[in-house]
């Protein structure tokens, strides 16, 4: 099993009533430092087995989901049509001034929702999650991320401290996050309870979260309870998400399932996220905890994505997008030198 540095970590400090924004560690710089080391060309990554050694090679896309894969149905909120003569959907829960950072906005559920969470063959909507993560914020608002699940790509914000962060891969949920990591060490933890290898979707946001000054991120997949079916993975990306605030590792629970609905339920009623239900009983694990390195580029710190990319012929060798920098036209595919522009500042004296 992989050994993982790690600081202990205290749900106290992420809550609104004790914590201080003393201990918030300040975001990264987004681009490489000036002895960083030759940046080689942008490529796939490299994964790792328990014992560090290289395993199979992934590939250039990060589409990990082999064919043997669980078909699994999509999780988006269904699109309902209304006219204005339509009445108003019975309420079911409301939730307001949960976001510090947006104390405007607010959340409805109706009784839909209730329904289509209790049903044991429903997948949980992109508001559904994101009512237990608007519960999380308000009770630890100094713990970053949990932030709604539609803000996606480009529009992702950098984190300022530890986060917990729940994203939807497109066919599936997962729990992304930095609590119990080595500080500034830009590694990332996963916790999926079907144990697919990481989407290039977590991997971009994770990398968009993390905004990492190094050249590599390590992402560790770690080894938490299988579920039963497909239908569940929302209610396990909520109580990895709920334990982490907590101050419980997810990696040493053994949860309750079938009660996952009903718990939820009475969350979102009572306006609180407690940590699920356990069990004594014995439940299904996944064999291992996997890590793989995602090697990342240009001041934007994402991985290879078969974009057009130039490389400074000075000291940082670093590759750049020419979407991310403004890098003159007589430089791209040219063979010829070119200087970055951080390149061009250290040189000046």
């Amino acid at each position: 099993m992989i050994t993982v540095v790690t600081e202990e970590y205290f749900p106290d400090k992420y809550r609104s009533k004790t914590s201080s924004s003393n201990g918030i560690n300040d975001a990264p710089t987004p681009t490489p430092t000036e002895n960083s080391k030759p940046q080689s060309a942008p490529q796939k990554h490299t994964l790792l087995n328990e014992s560090g050694e290289s395993a199979k090679e992934n590939t250039d896309e990060h589409n990990y989901n082999s064919p043997c894969d669980p078909v699994i149905p999509s999780c988006k909120s269904p699109v309902i049509i209304v006219n204005d003569d339509s009445p108003d959907p019975p309420l079911w829960v409301k939730l307001e001034n949960c976001n510090p950072d947006d104390p405007e906005s607010k959340l409805i559920l109706d009784h839909a929702s209730k329904s289509s969470i209790l049903n044991k063959t429903s997948w949980l909507t992109d508001s559904e999650i994101h009512a237990g993560q608007l519960l999380l914020k308000k009770e630890f608002p100094f713990l970053d991320g949990l932030n709604d699940t539609t803000i996606t790509g480009s529009h992702v914000v950098p984190a300022r401290s530890d986060f917990v962060q729940i994203v939807n891969t497109g066919s599936h949920w997962v729990c992304l996050s930095t609590i119990a990591t080595r500080p500034a060490s830009g590694t990332i933890r996963i916790f999926d309870s079907l144990y697919l290898k990481p989407s290039s979707i977590a991997i971009k946001h994770a990398c968009r979260m993390l905004m990492f000054p190094g050249d590599q991120i390590t992402l560790i997949n770690e080894k938490v309870q299988r579920q039963v079916g497909i239908n569940d993975c929302g209610l396990f990306a909520l109580a990895f998400a709920t334990d982490l605030c907590h101050g419980l590792d997810p990696v040493n629970q053994k949860y309750k399932q079938k009660s996952m609905r009903q718990h939820y339920v009475r969350c979102l009623e009572n306006g609180a996220m407690v940590p699920f239900p356990k069990t004594t009983r014995r439940v299904p694990f996944h064999i291992s905890c996997n890590k793989s390195s995602v090697a990342i580029y240009c001041p934007c710190r994402m991985p290879y994505d078969k974009e057009e990319y130039v490389q400074c012929s000075y000291r940082c060798r670093a590759w750049y997008h020419t979407s991310c920098v403004n890098i003159p036209e007589w430089a791209i595919n040219s063979g010829r030198k070119w200087k970055c522009g951080r390149c061009r500042e250290a040189t000046k004296y």
